[in-house]
């Protein structure tokens, strides 16, 4: 009878620490479920595996639009999250004190990025967004595993970026990454590699 009240127990404490589990995941988005079940979330046109989401379990001020991509056997892969529009800044100014901003605040949880990439600004600042847009250079920072993060809870791999719109209009993208992603990819490749 103690064995049966143990296990009970047990199986209580677990299911009703898994929630808050999934709470503490990016944008509060439940890994482990489709993200269909939430209705501000529709599966994308061009690849079923991504869903537009208007809102999110747990919205960050600074985004308009998430991305999860979700594989029915492997759970939420990837969850992109697009910036609002900063309008009129071809010098960057305000792209650069946004993903700042938001570095302070992954890094208050994550730790330090394990990389950065920074364009100069040093020539022809004017001209920073435009070099942006035309992939000239990059103002990126990563947390990567294989280069010093520890990872944090389910979070893989973080990406944090400005993607000029056009040249003078910008938007931060942040992507979480989760385990899954690389074996998604992996299969992937595989199902393509059978049309050969």
């Amino acid at each position: 009878m103690k064995k049966i009240i143990n296990l009970t127990a047990l199986l209580l404490t677990a299911c009703l620490t898994a929630p808050a589990a999934f709470a503490d995941d990016p944008f509060g988005f439940d890994i482990t479920e489709s993200p269909a079940k939430y209705d501000y979330c529709s599966v994308m046109e061009v690849d079923k595996d991504v869903y537009a989401c208007t809102d999110a379990p747990k919205p960050h001020p600074a985004f308009e639009l998430y991305l999860p991509s979700h594989d029915d056997g492997l759970g939420v892969l990837k969850v992109r999250a697009i910036g609002k529009t900063l309008k009129n800044d071809s010098y960057g100014h305000q792209a650069r004190a946004e993903i700042e901003r938001i570095k302070d605040q992954l890094t208050a949880k994550y730790g330090e990025p394990t990389s950065h990439y920074g364009g100069s600004y040093s020539h022809d600042p004017q001209d920073w967004l435009l070099k942006i847009y035309q992939n000239e250079w990059v103002y990126d920072y990563y947390w990567f595993q294989h280069i010093g993060y520890k990872q944090v809870g389910n979070v893989y791999a973080i990406g944090l970026k400005v993607r000029a719109v056009n040249y003078s209009d910008s938007r931060i993208h942040l992507d979480f990454e989760y385990p899954n992603l690389e074996k998604y990819i992996e299969r992937k490749r595989a199902r393509e590699s059978d049309a050969f």
